[in-house]
């Protein structure tokens, strides 16, 4: 909702693998008269179409995860479903849509969504807002190296927001549970309003522009 009040944003896509979740979301956006600009899937993100994956919560749970240990109430009373994997890229395709912000908050499945990602990022247009979590089957070390890798793949860089500062290896990070990075094109400048806002604060929607 509050991307949408933002006065550049033409549109956003929504996609969440559990559906009481979605569809509290999207009555929410219908109910504030938004729903005009606002597209939505049930999927989990992946780095492949049409696979199938278990996926844990409850309810419209804060940490559904692929990651069974990453859901710990779930994990618990062995509440898992099925659900199909899609890539963004695929998503775009269909829409005809390609957003210039994405906002990936996956419960340790990062590297996948991105990896997924891969002509949406050769449009060198995006910035992908990743929050970074750490798992008992995926270390917080780890999953940073996937994204570094992936990074230096894709011709991207990773940003530590809480530091704002370029993110060169683990060091910063590895004690973490999670944490927030801003990748983009590894020739864009790191947006300079950024240096002003904190950890916890909440930025102004229009600073994204257009999604």
């Amino acid at each position: 909702m509050l991307m949408l009040l933002g006065s550049g944003v033409k549109k956003i896509i929504v996609v969440d693998a559990n559906e009481d979740a979605l569809c509290i979301c999207a009555e929410n956006i219908i109910r504030n008269g938004l729903s005009s600009r606002a597209v939505f899937f049930r999927a989990f993100l992946g780095e492949t179409d049409g696979a199938e994956i278990k996926f844990w919560t409850v309810w419209t749970g804060a940490a559904g995860s692929m990651y069974r240990s990453h859901a710990q109430s779930a994990s618990r009373l062995g509440r898992c479903f099925a659900v199909s994997t899609l890539t963004i890229d695929s998503l775009c395709t269909e829409l005809d849509v390609w957003p210039d912000f994405a906002k990936v908050d996956v419960e340790g499945a990062e590297v996948a969504v991105l990896r997924g990602a891969r002509r949406l990022v050769e449009r060198r247009n995006t910035r992908f807002l990743v929050e970074v979590h750490s798992s008992a089957e995926l270390p917080m070390e780890r999953n940073v190296e996937d994204l570094l890798q992936w990074c230096r793949d894709f011709g991207m860089k990773a940003w530590y927001l809480k530091e704002h500062c370029a993110l060169e290896g683990t060091d910063l990070v590895k004690m973490r549970g999670r944490f927030h990075a801003l990748v983009q094109p590894d020739d864009w400048s790191f947006p300079e309003w950024l240096r002003d806002i904190g950890q916890g604060d909440v930025p102004l929607a229009h600073h994204w522009g257009t999604v």
